[in-house]
């Protein structure tokens, strides 16, 4: 019974691998918005960028009911161009640890979908928690698939002295990180670019 079960999945993976060897698309971005300070900092940083990201795409938690309205600043066409795509967290607010093994593994399916329909060269991030199964499903398919993606990591600016949770938990999946301020990255080894400032 679990000799078939195995076999399906290996061709799943199989199709995936083969699908994926197109490698990304040059010039295609997957910005992550979280809810309240993340979007707001993600959406002054995408003003000051400009194009610099290329084509972008946006992934936004499904319980975020807020994100999408501050991405009409910068980007107005995007959910009527169909670039923006919501996802499951892993784990939401007050959310029983029992149950975040469950969602964690439907947040890591359906952000695996995500990156295999968007295929993105760049994954830009600020700290939501919505971005951590991204980010290590980023690295895992360069490993093991050889796409070209990479994940820039813009810390947020709240975080003075320590890293975040997210950061601490997929550092070796990140290619690079960028704190605000200049004592974290002498502790940490972060690039420091003072990016809010005005």
């Amino acid at each position: 019974m679990l000799w078939p079960l195995l076999a399906l999945m290996a061709a799943a993976w199989l199709a995936l691998i083969l699908l994926l060897a197109r490698g990304g698309r040059k010039g295609v971005t997957l910005v992550v918005l979280g809810s309240g300070g993340h979007t707001a900092e993600m959406v002054y940083l995408l003003q000051g960028l400009g194009a610099g990201l290329g084509t972008k795409h946006y992934a936004i938690a499904r319980s975020d009911k807020h994100s999408v309205n501050r991405l009409q600043a910068v980007d107005p066409t995007a959910e009527k161009e169909g670039r923006v795509h919501y996802i499951y967290r892993a784990r939401e607010v007050h959310q029983s640890m029992l149950t975040t093994v469950f969602t964690t593994l439907l947040a890591a399916c359906e952000s695996l979908c995500l990156l295999v329909r968007v295929r993105p060269r760049i994954l830009f991030v600020n700290g939501p928690g919505t971005c951590f199964p991204l980010i290590i499903l980023v690295r895992l398919l360069r490993i093991f698939c050889g796409l070209p993606g990479s994940t820039v990591f813009v810390e947020t600016i709240t975080r003075t002295s320590r890293l975040s949770m997210t950061v601490r938990l997929s550092s070796w999946a990140i290619d690079l990180l960028v704190v605000n301020w200049k004592q974290l990255a002498e502790t940490t080894g972060a690039k420091f670019i003072p990016l809010y400032t005005s």
